[in-house]
């Protein structure tokens, strides 16, 4: 059951997520979600990285002073929940979606594990997937942790997509009937703790220097394409 302080973060996070119906400004269990992503990179993401990500200042501008401090606040408190769960591997800290009973359920648009999961997802893309991608492809030994890391992080990537989209479910699992897609979608759910594991391991690897991202083509190729989308604008 979520902790009083728990259950006044996620009103203030909402209330001010639902004056906002076009979805700029994130609710409780999709910035959980986020979070979790942000707190596995093994080097520290400050939090002017993962605000920007999140669009929250220019996406709270029209609100009052008071209504920002108190949802950032908010969103900071949340911040070191999910950290210290990450750090003490408490599974139950950092995801408190609760996954409903009929599988097919947990992947209906808005419920709270869809949210988690979109959080996660784009946490996950803007902060994790090239780090994976970079230890994966790096020349020289590695830890036995850091390979087992690198060989399941992409089946944690799949079982999310699954829940955090319907766009990301065709992407990945195009054409699946119904009665296969709620199988899948309970045998997801079943594992969900060990994927959140593997997430959690990722945290304890010693992060890597700057120069591998600088000599990673993963890297080079971000920037390009950067640059590219920057160029294309009128």
């Amino acid at each position: 059951m979520p902790s009083l302080e728990d259950r006044q973060i996620r009103s203030v996070l909402d209330s001010v997520a639902d004056r906002h119906p076009d979805g700029t400004i994130p609710r409780y269990y999709y910035a959980e979600g986020f979070l979790f992503a942000v707190a596995c990179v093994p080097a520290l993401i400050p939090p002017s990285a993962w605000l920007d990500r999140l669009g929250i200042t220019r996406n709270l501008a029209d609100c009052s002073e008071k209504e920002i401090e108190s949802y950032i606040g908010a969103l900071m408190v949340l911040y070191n929940r999910v950290n210290d769960g990450v750090m003490d591997e408490d599974l139950e800290a950092v995801m408190t979606a609760p996954f409903a009973d009929r599988p097919l359920d947990n992947i209906a648009d808005g419920c709270p594990v869809q949210q988690w999961c979109a959080g996660m997802w784009n946490g996950a893309a803007a902060f994790l997937v090239e780090e994976a991608l970079i230890r994966k492809h790096r020349p020289g030994p590695k830890s036995e942790a850091e390979q087992e890391v690198t060989r399941t992080f992409h089946l944690v990537l799949g079982a999310i997509s699954y829940f955090a989209s319907e766009k990301q479910r065709e992407k990945f699992h195009e054409g699946l009937p119904p009665d296969t897609m709620g199988r899948l979608a309970g045998a997801y759910a079943d594992g969900f703790p060990g994927l959140l594991e593997t997430c959690v391991t990722f945290r304890s690897l010693p992060p890597l220097p700057p120069e591998a991202f600088e000599a990673s083509p993963f890297t080079r190729r971000r920037a390009k394409e950067k640059r590219s989308r920057k160029g294309g604008r009128t």
